[in-house]
């Protein structure tokens, strides 16, 4: 969505109409410059049009809305219908609270907001503690939204992972009490002794290229894509990939949290040691001035083809991992995350198809 629209929406106006000034070449600044009658023809309300010209009241934050928006998933809370347009309702209307805030604010299609200012004597109103109530159980419902699209992202293909963070990843699955999961996968490597009762193993320091390198290494592979598959559907993600700009990371983005981003990353290796553990390597993306970026051993890489091709040079990946630091300096913001894996042959992000962004270039 341009800056203009949102702008547009902070102002009170709904989202087809904010979208379609922007198509007709308008800007905030040109509207400012038309009269009352000619905003109202374009679709404003008159109080709205009013309130544009002479600015009389602030518009939401960028940040809080984009917040709003996102964790609704631009989506009225009341009928959950994602193709209407959507306004930004105050729950206790801004002339009386000069309340800004995320939480008297609600994100709803135009029929249930005329509701929410409509006073009904027989029937069920919209009252403001229904709203709130209705807001709170739609954002419950949608909070994994994100984490579903990664995961479909890579329903194709069982060979998507090329490298995992075990350490990160045990610690994960025993504070979670998931328990080993018994099946087929799982048997096969209890009986070539390649976990333990706990259903973990340690990292053996040897001089092979990477953990898998022998025989049974593409079962020990099957068993962690599965126990990692069990972990992200019940991990909250905050999927980067079409928020990667300076408002919504702002908006979104905190340390702890974690974040999938499909991107063409660049790869870099030190001059370390090519066999065993402590292979490592240093992979970012930027764009717009913000940077992210991560450390990882490409000892703990899933394939020799991983090891030697995929995480290196400039390549399209998808990495997962918990953000451990945000730094903003002058014009510039660094995003460090601790990476649990890195997956690449996923599907094309719907964003990335939209912006016809061409693989392995950005």
């Amino acid at each position: 969505m341009s800056r203009t629209a949102k702008a547009l929406m902070a102002r009170g106006l709904d989202r087809d109409t904010a979208d379609s000034l922007v198509r007709g070449g308008y800007t905030l600044a040109s509207l400012k410059l038309l009269s009352q009658k000619e905003l109202v023809d374009l679709g404003l309300l008159p109080k709205m049009a009013t309130e544009l010209l002479a600015e009389s009241r602030p518009p939401i934050p960028p940040e809080t809305m984009a917040k709003l928006l996102y964790e609704s998933r631009w989506t009225c809370c009341v009928c959950r219908d994602r193709m209407k347009s959507v306004i930004i309702h105050h729950l206790e209307e801004w002339h009386d609270s000069r309340d800004h805030s995320e939480e008297n604010l609600v994100v709803l299609c135009l029929q249930h907001h005329d509701e929410a200012h409509t006073k009904r004597e027989l029937s069920l109103n919209l009252t403001i503690d229904r709203i709130r109530d209705l807001k709170r159980l739609w954002l419950d419902q949608v909070k994994l939204a994100d984490t579903q699209t990664i995961i479909g992202l890579g329903a194709s293909n069982p060979s998507r992972w090329f490298y995992f963070n075990h350490a990160r990843i045990f610690d994960v699955f025993l504070s979670r009490n998931l328990g080993v999961e018994h099946n087929r996968i799982t048997l096969s490597v209890m009986m070539h002794d390649l976990i333990n009762d706990l259903g973990t193993f340690s990292i053996p320091s040897d001089d092979k290229l990477h953990v898998y390198n022998f025989g049974e290494g593409y079962l020990l592979y099957q068993y962690v894509a599965n126990l990692f598959d069990r972990i992200l559907n019940d991990t909250v993600l905050l999927d980067l990939t079409d928020k990667f700009n300076r408002t919504d990371v702002k908006a979104l983005l905190k340390p702890g949290m974690f974040v999938a981003l499909q991107a063409a990353f660049y790869f870099n290796r030190e001059k370390v040691a090519q066999r065993g553990p402590g292979q490592t390597r240093q992979a970012y993306y930027r764009r717009d001035g913000i940077q992210i970026q991560f450390e990882f051993d490409a000892y703990e890489a899933t394939s020799t083809s991983a090891w030697a091709v995929h995480l290196s040079g400039h390549k399209v990946a998808l990495p997962i991992g918990q953000v451990t630091s945000i730094v903003e300096e002058n014009s510039n913001m660094t995003i460090t995350i601790s990476c649990y894996a890195i997956g690449c042959f996923f599907d094309e992000h719907p964003y990335r198809a939209a912006q016809g962004t061409i693989v392995g270039i950005e």
